[in-house]
């Protein structure tokens, strides 16, 4: 789906950031690494390199903001034919996790009726 088309006149479609959920993990996981690096590093190093070494991990706060990297860009028609189509696709823009399909559901089949 590349922008936005036009169904009955009228242009249908969205796109959104979202969270991506493998980066969040791997995020997750980087801030546990350096967390653990921590608690391996106490007694080992001086007082003063320790506290700066904690006061460095500490900044690393996990900010689901920095992973909105999962562009969703979606389209909705089709009401008017009695049909309504969902095209769905996404994608990560850091770690390339990406899904796409299409369905239709039919909700109105009237032979008697013309367009």
């Amino acid at each position: 789906m590349d922008g936005k088309r036009k169904q009955g006149g009228i242009e249908m479609g969205a796109s959104n950031w979202e969270t991506c959920p493998r980066c969040i993990i791997r995020e997750r996981e980087r801030i546990h690494a350096l967390q653990k690096s921590v608690d391996e590093a106490y007694g080992v190093m001086s007082r003063e390199k320790f506290a700066e070494f904690e006061k460095e991990v500490a900044k690393a706060v996990l900010d689901k903001d920095d992973c909105q990297t999962f562009r969703e860009d979606y389209e909705i028609y089709g009401a008017n034919k009695g049909v309504v189509k969902v095209e769905y696709s996404g994608i990560c823009t850091v770690c390339n996790l990406s899904t796409s399909f299409t369905m239709e559901h039919p909700f109105w089949n009237n032979p008697t009726e013309s367009e």
